[in-house]
């Protein structure tokens, strides 16, 4: 990954873009905030507090100085917009996904031919303002996991969400856990907002998500994680994405 080491930049804003092909980076942080953008191929942004997987749809803002790793087991092309943040005070300090409307598509894109060193003119800072405001009207979350901090959680939720399809009840997780019943839900409603149940629906549909962008089909994805029937799965697909995993990438 070649990165332009975006701290040192001297532009309040700025993108840049490139290729990147079976790509698994280290944890880092920048001190500024970054929307990462794929123009093709998905792309996954793993935070302390959760994974979030962007598409040609869908952004990942991650705010300054938050840790973050990102994954692409296949080729993308990412944009990147970096952002100082104390410039633009109103953004998200928090990760989340971005609805790539058709124009903050543009807009991403004419940042990065843009390049580092563009003139800091007053049409530039309103272009960069235009795009900003886009990043803020734009939030969506579907994709966004939180995986706890809790040590007896974690040990929950961190091999649901490589075996999403895992069978296990509440009580059974939490003889692993080491945790009673009654804990071990408090602390999924306390640190991920989402009961036992949803949270490991969200955390199917996040690895389903994953796994058709990887080009595996629908009945094969919906097998995996958990659910007997394509039919079952595409139901409760589209009950969270509002489409179905066919036109997922298109929508």
């Amino acid at each position: 990954m070649n990165d332009p080491h975006p701290d040192q930049v001297p532009r309040a804003i700025f993108g840049f873009a490139e290729a990147l092909h079976n790509y698994a980076g280290p944890a880092h942080a920048h001190r500024r905030g970054q929307l990462l953008y794929s123009t093709k191929g998905p792309v996954t942004i793993e935070t302390p507090e959760g994974t979030l997987v962007g598409s040609v749809n869908r952004g990942v803002w991650v705010p300054g100085n938050v840790a973050h790793r990102l994954v692409a087991k296949q080729s993308i092309e990412l944009h990147s917009v970096w952002v100082e943040t104390q410039y633009y005070p109103d953004l998200p300090q928090t990760a989340h996904l971005v609805s790539m409307s058709p124009l903050l598509r543009e807009l991403v894109a004419t940042a990065t031919h843009m390049g580092l060193g563009y003139n800091t003119t007053e049409r530039n800072e309103r272009f960069f303002s235009v795009l900003v405001d886009n990043i803020l009207t734009t939030e969506d979350r579907p994709l966004d996991l939180k995986i706890g901090r809790d040590r007896r959680l974690l040990k929950v939720t961190t091999p649901l969400l490589d075996e999403p399809g895992d069978e296990r009840s509440l009580e059974e997780w939490s003889s692993i856990a080491g945790a009673s019943v009654r804990t071990l839900a408090r602390l999924f409603i306390q640190e991920t907002g989402l009961n036992f149940t949803a949270w490991r629906q969200k955390a199917r549909m996040l690895r389903a998500v994953q796994l058709l962008a990887d080009g595996h089909s629908v009945t094969s994805v919906a097998y995996t994680v958990g659910y007997d029937t394509a039919n079952a799965f595409i139901a409760v697909f589209k009950q969270n994405y509002g489409t179905t995993p066919a036109r997922f990438f298109r929508d």
